[in-house]
């Protein structure tokens, strides 16, 4: 769709990114409007790069890692939820809705699970409208 909102995935690639890998290896229908980025864990994503992402038109930052307790490098998905409290307080300051940002924990045999967080994302996004920063 056109007005299809963009979203970014950051996607570890230990679980994230291989259930990802898996939904297109099954042929799922992974919506074409999502540009996903291998990082080496989620809690490498940093609030700077997320809010650079959505003062560029991002309509949506997707940070997806390990499970609680699961995590390759010991407490990556915890380090990304201690820091969702300062991005939602810059987010204001940007007057983008902290809704714009979410946190999932997949493993790597969700795939179908994957694809269906991705379409309620995106679901969710068109009822948010575009993002104010978009060109």
């Amino acid at each position: 769709e056109e007005d299809a909102p963009l979203m970014l995935a950051f996607l570890g690639e230990n679980d994230a990114h291989v259930a990802a890998r898996s939904a297109a290896d099954k042929g799922l229908a992974v919506p074409p409007n999502v540009i996903h980025i291998q990082v080496p864990c989620a809690g490498a994503v940093n609030n700077a790069l997320v809010a650079d992402a959505l003062s560029i038109g991002v309509d949506g930052v997707l940070i997806a890692g390990c499970r609680e307790g699961q995590c390759h490098y010991i407490s990556g998905n915890e380090l990304v939820r201690k820091r969702s409290g300062d991005l939602k307080d810059k987010l204001e300051s940007m007057m983008i809705e902290s809704e714009r940002v979410r946190f999932e924990s997949i493993e790597i045999q969700d795939a179908r699970r994957y694809v269906a967080i991705l379409n309620d994302y995106i679901r969710d996004l068109k009822e948010m409208g575009p993002n104010p920063f978009k060109i």
